[in-house]
């Protein structure tokens, strides 16, 4: 995903989806990464990106796919200081695939990634995907 694309769909998120008290404390903290801890966080990205990529051939219910999913979830819990709710994940995986920045971002890693991963976050929430919307 390239900077630009990533920032932007952060944006999005926030503006569509957390409470404004939420968006001050996740814009505040955007806003107040160093160069190395923004590089620091793509390469995150990217790593948890590619681990997923690399299981797109099993269901996304296995163990190694959920495995990488509670990875991903807790990346997300650490950066944002714990205050990424279940219900945000579940609509972010809803955005990996409705939004075209997203999409286009994330199937960079694998073609079918994003799809890929709003199954295994609805799967980790304990929402059978075919009851997710997208």
């Amino acid at each position: 995903m390239d900077k630009k694309g990533r920032f932007e769909a952060i944006a999005f998120f926030r503006s569509q989806y957390a409470s404004q008290k939420m968006r001050k404390a996740r814009t505040s903290q955007l806003n107040h990464l160093s160069n190395e801890e923004k590089k620091e966080l793509q390469t995150s990205l990217e790593t948890i990106y590619r681990k997923i990529a690399s299981l797109t051939s099993i269901p996304p219910h296995s163990i190694e796919t959920q495995s990488i999913i509670d990875e991903w979830y807790h990346f997300l819990c650490d950066y944002f200081n714990g205050s990424y709710t279940l219900e945000e994940f579940y609509r972010l995986g809803d955005l990996y695939v409705k939004d075209a920045r997203f999409k286009r971002n994330i199937d960079k890693y694998g073609a079918g990634l994003a799809e890929y991963m709003r199954k295994g976050i609805a799967c980790y929430i304990g929402v059978e995907p075919n009851e997710t919307t997208g």
